[in-house]
């Protein structure tokens, strides 16, 4: 294998490294969010704090805003919804919606009856889990690897690099024994 061809896998590697890391820190707190409502979650608590809500208020449809934010209205939010640090509330006749995140990417509990939809995932009867655009359930932290794959494609990276100067510094060695050889030999 060639010098060249061992520094470019190493600097596509860094490059893939750096790139992985730069969404590992954006997209972060998304998966850490999602994965906490999916895996850590107690979700029959959360579906009767959604019909709680929605018996107390009857008939009224609208969104509720956040505690954090002094909306009046999320006062009478039952406790295990306000202690999820929600974005805001959707309150229909025959559902609620919990949403998380904000900008354009959303994900969040439905309390409804209805059967899910693209996107959607049923946790228990009665309570889906949701995510904008749909996409792939939320990976379960339990069984991921011990390793982010930045620093998988970091380590490869610097592997290949350490390969390539490994194979310089044999190269330019041969090439030196070789020219005091020929020296040597010559009259």
């Amino acid at each position: 294998m060639s010098i060249g061809l061992l520094g470019a896998a190493g600097i596509v590697l860094a490059g893939g490294g750096g790139l992985c890391w730069i969404g590992e820190k954006l997209m972060g707190p998304v998966i850490e969010s999602e994965q906490r409502l999916v895996y850590k979650t107690d979700h029959q608590q959360i579906l009767a704090a959604c019909e709680e809500l929605r018996a107390s208020k009857p008939g009224v449809t609208g969104t509720i805003g956040r505690p954090r934010d002094s909306d009046p209205a999320a006062a009478n939010v039952p406790a295990a919804l306000r202690a999820l640090d929600y974005e805001f509330i959707l309150l229909e006749k025959d559902r609620v919606v919990i949403f998380f995140g904000s900008g354009f990417g959303h994900w969040g509990f439905e309390a409804a009856p209805d059967e899910p939809r693209k996107g959607q995932w049923q946790l228990i009867p009665g309570l889906l889990f949701w995510r904008e655009g749909g996409g792939n359930f939320p990976d379960d932290p339990a069984q991921a690897l011990p390793f982010r794959k930045s620093t998988m494609l970091f380590t490869t990276a610097a592997i290949s690099g350490v390969a390539a100067c490994a194979v310089l510094v044999f190269h330019r060695r041969r090439s030196s024994v070789r020219i005091v050889e020929a020296k040597v030999t010559q009259p």
